[in-house]
């Protein structure tokens, strides 16, 4: 029989699994709907990887958490195959929670057009018409160069949907605010143009409006927007909520479609992998004005942001100009995920930790002595490709095996052999051997591990 596919869980978690001869891999991520049918984000609450081998109907093998989630156990696994759409656990260590597995398939979900065609700003519009669409799932890595700011009212002021929405209050100013985070930032912009594809491949809208702009020095912005002129300058701008309700059901009693600060769990926006949860201080006369788990984005800060790139068209009906390279209008908006890059430790622990990848994956490391998982999500949140990763660290040297999981949509599978320096063994990765058509080359450490609780606020 196979095995590989989809398998719902009894821990209100998804497991995908791939099955290659009498080997058996998988990545497990935790849920919060039911199969994941109105989850943005996955494995936020746990995360686990696991190889085995089968004989007959029994699977042995060894599992791990990785810092997707904020488990950290680890340990062994027996199961029993029941039925080709069935298995049961029969002994475990470690503290593995999940004892029964069903194959199933997924619903569908709306695609991004749809999404932002539904979703409702509070000045009455939807995010399709404030917005000009070009591509999905944008990673950039650069500088913040004027700090956070928000359209947000202070500390003390309900930041509830109705009175976001509908100012039941009378304190957001009816629509002045638009519950928007912002900043900006100067993107490496080699860093951009060597992503592969990322120039070519899934643009809703001509990719030259992009280029161009963020070619020119921007000298014609706007009075309004104070923004530092120059080349490569990017404005992320993260949503207060992201969900189709709005003025005729101010009660908001509705599933997000977007991720939001102001939503929870898998539909809040990431702040260094943790779900922002309205965790969002805002105090206009202090020296610190707006703060995220207490922390701000000063300028030199550098950060990781993926979210939507497109060119903002000032409101409905607005003029995008997206044939002005002279103006400075080209934002990632809505922001899904802000990752605050930190310097490594002076003294380096171990592998555990965060990674960005030369295929512009996000890689969630686990080491354990000398033995080291990862699971590897691609950009879109492992839609393209995820994999896992079982294997040993000899000295520099990094050996195992890899797989493709069906989260994503890649069947590959084969073996890698990486070089870790030992000046730096915790920071950097270099791919030297592999097979299987594995695309990542280099590693570079963005999150120190542990990173099992959020920032303190």
């Amino acid at each position: 029989m196979n095995l590989t596919g989809t398998w719902a869980a009894g821990d209100d978690g998804l497991y995908f699994l791939r099955q290659l001869g009498n080997q058996l891999g998988w990545v497990g991520l935790s849920t919060e709907s039911a199969l994941a049918a109105h989850d943005f984000h996955l494995g936020l609450a746990w995360a686990n990887v696991f190889a085995g081998q089968m004989e007959d109907n029994t699977v042995h093998g060894d599992w791990a958490d990785v810092p997707r989630g904020r488990n950290r156990n680890s340990g062994t696994l027996e199961l029993d195959i029941v039925s080709p759409d069935l298995i049961r656990r029969r002994a475990e260590t470690g503290g593995f929670g999940t004892t029964e597995w069903r194959r199933t398939t997924l619903p569908a979900q709306p695609r991004i057009r749809e999404r932002f065609d539904l979703a409702r700003r509070n000045d009455g519009g939807s995010m399709h018409d404030h917005l000009k669409m070009y591509k999905d799932s944008v990673v950039m890595f650069g500088t913040v160069v004027d700090g956070l700011g928000s359209s947000c009212p202070p500390n003390g002021v309900s930041r509830r949907y109705a009175n976001f929405m509908c100012d039941e209050d009378g304190n957001f100013n009816d629509g002045r605010y638009d519950g928007d985070l912002v900043f900006h930032i100067v993107i490496d912009r080699a860093d951009l143009d060597a992503q592969p594809g990322f120039w070519t491949d899934e643009w809703l809208n001509d990719p030259a409006h992009i280029r161009a702009k963020l070619d020119h020095d921007n000298s014609d912005q706007e009075e309004d927007e104070p923004a530092p002129r120059g080349r490569n300058l990017v404005h992320p701008e993260v949503i207060m909520y992201g969900r189709p309700a709005g003025k005729l059901n101010c009660g908001g009693a509705v599933l997000p479609l977007l991720p939001g600060w102001m939503e929870t769990g898998s539909n809040s926006v990431l702040w260094s992998g943790h779900p922002i949860d309205g965790h969002v201080d805002v105090y206009p006369s202090g020296p610190v004005p707006v703060r995220v788990f207490n922390q701000g984005l000063p300028p030199g800060t550098r950060v990781r942001v993926t979210g939507f790139l497109a060119i903002d068209c000032h409101g409905v009906f607005g003029d995008c100009e997206e044939d002005n390279a002279n103006k400075n209008n080209v934002e990632l908006h809505p922001v899904y995920s802000i990752d605050v890059l930190r310097n490594p430790r002076t003294v380096p622990l171990d592998l555990t930790g965060v990674w960005a990848c030369s295929d512009v994956g996000t890689y969630y490391v686990r080491q354990m002595g000398s033995t080291v998982w990862w699971l590897g999500m691609s950009r879109d949140r492992g839609q393209t490709f995820s994999n896992v990763f079982h294997g040993v660290l000899d000295a520099d040297q990094l050996t195992g095996n890899w797989a493709d999981v069906p989260l994503g949509d890649i069947r590959n599978d084969g073996t890698l052999t990486l070089n870790a320096p030992s000046g730096a063994p915790s920071t950097e990765l270099t791919r030297t051997a592999q097979t299987g058509g594995f695309g990542g080359s280099r590693w570079t450490k963005i999150i120190d591990g542990p990173v099992a609780t959020p920032p303190p606020g």
